[in-house]
């Protein structure tokens, strides 16, 4: 009898071992589970970044992109402001160039002055001719009317700016120095047509005002702030991007929103005016903006 409750107790003892291990075992799996990018990262897809719990993230040159801006008045608007922005995530840069709605464009069968182009045939008509002209492909377009502006600047922050004079036009008043403007002060000052200085100026003033408004606003951005400016894109601006576009950037964004401390530049192209009042940008100017852009220009 003795025999037997001793075969019994090793019995009970052996379904106990088999018990801790597969509890162990699943705790095992919940954690390699919870951190499997962390141990076994896709193939080519890097690791993200340290404030978010990954590590070593480092952007590809394949994330080097081109994106066309524009903004009209109104929703459905033909836009009347146009501006090129470069981001390269590896190299933490962003190149604002602003452009005249009277440059020139050519191509897919279309050519004349960039608004007149977006009146034939779209943004993606835009894009094609900025292709064909200067060897500048936008990977997306994102065209804001002044209400889309307004909420998405003020999901980012007030922006400062320095105000070269007094500007007092309408219900549109700016004292001279320092200001902090908010959302649709912004969309006012970028807008502004009679700058003394001429419509050359208010290409500087659109460049430096946004690329401060990126400087300023752009750091240590959380992952779900950065997602929130993205909805506020899809859901409100006319856009061919997606939430997978987000999905292909996330990493990327916070990275540079993390790391590089005024990644934001811009550059006034240069040129003639024509007799039809086309603005033709000079060759050595286009091949500047290739530079700036890191885009070989052989």
């Amino acid at each position: 009898m003795a025999t037997i409750k001793k075969r019994l107790r090793r019995r009970s003892n052996w379904y106990i071992y088999l018990i801790s291990f597969a509890a162990a075992f699943a705790a095992l799996s919940l954690f390699i589970l919870a951190y499997r990018d962390v141990f076994f990262p896709e193939v080519g897809a890097p690791p993200a970044i340290n404030r978010q719990g990954y590590i070593n993230y480092v952007p590809s040159e394949d994330l080097d992109v081109t994106v066309l801006l524009m903004l009209s008045e109104t929703t459905g608007g033909t836009p009347g402001y146009f501006m090129l922005m470069n981001y390269r995530p590896r190299d933490e840069r962003i190149v604002l160039v602003p452009l005249k709605a009277e440059t020139y464009v050519s191509g897919g069968g279309r050519s004349g002055k960039l608004a007149f182009v977006y009146g034939q045939g779209g943004a993606e008509a835009v894009m094609r001719g900025i292709k064909e002209t200067f060897r500048i492909e936008c990977g997306f377009y994102i065209k804001f009317d002044r209400t889309s502006f307004v909420n998405f600047a003020e999901l980012m922050g007030d922006t400062p700016v320095k105000i070269p004079y007094d500007i007092s036009e309408g219900n549109i008043s700016f004292a001279s120095g320092s200001a902090i403007l908010s959302g649709a002060d912004l969309y006012n000052y970028i807008t502004f047509r009679n700058f003394k200085d001429g419509e050359d100026y208010r290409l500087v003033a659109a460049g430096s005002s946004l690329a401060s408004f990126i400087n300023s606003n752009g750091r240590n951005l959380t992952t779900e702030k950065i997602q929130n400016l993205f909805n506020k894109i899809l859901n409100n601006a006319d856009t061919d991007m997606t939430f997978k576009d987000y999905k292909n950037y996330q990493q990327a964004l916070f990275h540079t929103s993390e790391n590089a401390d005024a990644p934001a530049v811009f550059y006034i192209p240069y040129g003639e005016t024509d007799g039809s009042g086309a603005f033709i940008i000079a060759g050595d100017s286009a091949d500047s903006i290739l530079e700036k852009f890191n885009i070989s220009i052989f």
